[in-house]
């Protein structure tokens, strides 16, 4: 079986060809609880693919990933079968359309055929992001009515 540590092949592969090997830091967007890292692989001079990922760790697995499977490319060698082709531009994207949804969820309203006159939809959210590995954010937009029933 094949090592996923695609940070310590790529470091094996610059090691075996001499090769210099420098990852490169982008500055991460978002809100501190929900950031993502990019970073890119410079390998004997040439730039590689971005690597996008929730933590500094999984952004250079990611880079160095994109860097395997582009010198694979050139050798007509498979460097991962189990490799998805999303590309940093493509997961940045995706970052974004979760954002869009948040966004249009926020005029949505939720019709129960439960009779209980009070649930807990923050509970319901929290609970639907840790399970799709997702972060939220509330934001206030309006607030009208008496302060002790505020809608």
């Amino acid at each position: 079986m094949e090592s996923k540590n695609y940070v310590a092949r790529l470091n094996e592969y610059a090691h075996k060809k001499r090769f210099s090997l420098k990852y490169r830091e982008s500055p991460s967007d978002g809100p501190d609880h929900c950031k993502t890292f990019t970073q890119s692989v410079v390998l004997n001079g040439k730039d590689y693919p971005e690597g996008v990922g929730k933590t500094k760790k999984e952004a250079k697995q990611d880079a160095a990933k994109n860097a395997l499977r582009d010198l694979s490319e050139g050798t007509n060698q498979t460097a991962d079968d189990n490799y998805n082709p999303t590309s940093a531009q493509q997961k940045k994207e995706l970052i974004q359309k979760d954002s869009d949804i948040c966004n249009k969820t926020r005029s949505l309203s939720v019709n129960s055929q439960d009779n209980s006159s009070e649930q807990n939809f923050i509970g319901l959210i929290n609970h639907y992001c840790q399970t799709k590995n997702r972060c939220h954010s509330f934001v206030e937009v309006k607030r009208d009515g008496p302060a002790h029933i505020p809608q």
